[in-house]
């Protein structure tokens, strides 16, 4: 299972209304319309798709509160929907309440789990994935929320949903990470230097350079690591 972030070159390109028309397939020429492919009667395109956090049953006011949502947020000129693809692999196809689940893992993760968003699942490739467009704008603060490091945080993400639904395992570590030697390139998780690293460097040294510290006070952190 991959999750990928995209990212428009064009701000314009990423509005929700676009997205959602291309999310929705409900007309080739926008972005939005792809997602939900309302006007298909066959909807050889979308298997299923459902909005969240909004007020109403039809698409088009629900699209419309979210736009509305957005516009209450006049200060930041940053992108203010976020636009996730989760695809599996060729064989896989997930049951409805483990997509559920997984979507609920990601929009949790990002701290983004009361903002308003659409996912819709599509089957028109080998690949049964799933896309879904979140408004950044917090629907009660109004701000836009910017996860940080959002990609490592996914890719972490998926590596776990692989293991609780038992799906096949992905690829999710960049060349880079592999050639510093980061992860294993085999379990696909992070080496035990380089969880040490991550997970004490700071506290040790703080230690280090506090003149009071005893050698027992080494001791006692490394055992509250089970180290």
């Amino acid at each position: 299972m991959i999750i990928k972030k995209v990212i428009f070159k064009k701000q314009n390109k990423s509005s929700f209304k676009n997205l959602a028309n291309y999310i929705l397939d409900r007309d080739d020429k926008k972005l939005f319309n792809y997602i939900v492919d309302k006007e298909h009667k066959e909807n050889d395109k979308v298997e299923s798709f459902k909005f969240s956090n909004c007020s109403f049953d039809d698409i088009d006011d629900n699209i419309f509160e979210i736009l509305n949502t957005q516009i209450l947020n006049t200060i930041t000129k940053q992108d203010k929907t976020m636009h996730l693809i989760v695809s599996f692999k060729e064989d896989e196809k997930p049951k409805k309440e483990i997509l559920d689940d997984i979507e609920n893992e990601i929009v949790a993760v990002l701290c983004m789990k009361e903002h308003q968003r659409v996912s819709a699942v599509h089957t028109n490739t080998n690949n049964l994935h799933m896309h879904i467009a979140i408004n950044k704008v917090n629907p009660i603060t109004y701000k836009v929320i910017n996860p940080y490091n959002d990609v490592k945080i996914l890719q972490n993400l998926a590596i776990k949903l692989e293991k609780k639904h038992k799906l096949q395992k992905d690829n999710h570590i960049s060349n880079k990470d592999l050639n510093k030697n980061i992860y294993n390139k085999h379990t696909m998780s992070t080496g035990f230097n380089e969880w040490v690293k991550n997970k004490l460097e700071n506290k040790v040294e703080d230690v280090l350079n506090n003149e009071n510290a005893t050698f027992n006070d080494i001791v006692k952190l490394l055992f509250d690591y089970d180290l």
